[in-house]
């Protein structure tokens, strides 16, 4: 028997018994749905289900990108430079490990309940550890390596895009990842504490109706769409590896 026939009778064989235990009444329907129910609120309204799906997708989008550029610049930036980031470094780190969550409501307060404030606490929370990860690849780049790029004649321009950034990719791509992770993150609890849109808003609202084949499915979802970004950017950062071992 094929290795993927065995995976497949186990994941139906897992599929069977998630529907048979709230089925029989084993535990709770409410507390876990069957997949039945699952599929059920999708079928209900598939459109629906695919607006607040492409709301959750677009802001994440948006916070991930934003938090790449700010991110990225800040990071390289910093990690050129020793004494910035001896000094910089350890205030990031605490400032990284707040608890951001306790800031939405004023990112409401200020920017309102639409995307913005979404995308705007997303993108501040997954900032931190690109840039700390950027500045620390940077900052461990070999001082022959930058001596031979100025020996070379590089301009200041071309020692960012053609030495620092180059040598410390694979590193810099690890730190994209966590905070491309914490982007989607982020935009889910805000759209679950305030909002009127998105998969985070699916949970909150049919939460509260005690609808949880709708809750399972925004979940499920989310999970999807966290997992779909973090093996994009895994892959990513496994090819880059590969070809920067084999250009040294």
């Amino acid at each position: 028997m094929g290795t993927k026939i065995k995976w497949a009778l186990l994941v139906a064989a897992l599929l069977a018994l998630w529907e048979l235990i709230p089925t029989v009444g084993w535990i709770n329907r409410i507390i876990v749905a069957p997949p039945s129910a699952i599929l059920a609120a999708l079928v209900q309204d598939p459109g629906a289900v695919l607006m607040h799906t492409n709301i959750t997708v677009l802001e994440a989008a948006a916070a991930i990108g934003i938090a790449w550029v700010i991110g990225l610049t800040a990071g390289v930036v910093l990690g050129s430079s020793v004494r910035a980031f001896r000094f910089l470094g350890p205030l990031l780190e605490s400032a990284y490990a707040l608890p951001w969550v306790v800031l939405y409501p004023l990112a409401v307060l200020w920017l309102g309940f639409g995307s913005t404030s979404k995308i705007t606490f997303a993108a501040a929370t997954a900032i931190f550890p690109i840039v700390l990860s950027t500045a620390a690849a940077v900052s461990m780049v070999e001082d022959r390596t930058l001596l031979l790029g100025r020996a070379l004649g590089a301009t200041r321009m071309q020692m960012y895009t053609k030495v620092l950034i180059p040598f410390a990719l694979p590193q810099i791509v690890s730190g994209l990842r966590v905070g491309a992770g914490l982007a989607v993150i982020g935009v889910l609890v805000g759209e679950m504490l305030l909002s009127v849109g998105g998969l985070g808003f699916m949970i909150s609202y049919y939460r509260s109706t005690f609808d949880s084949g709708h809750v399972y499915l925004a979940m499920l979802l989310g999970i999807a769409l966290a997992a779909l970004v973090n093996g994009a950017i895994a892959r990513a950062e496994r090819r880059i590896g590969w070809w920067n071992q084999a250009s040294r």
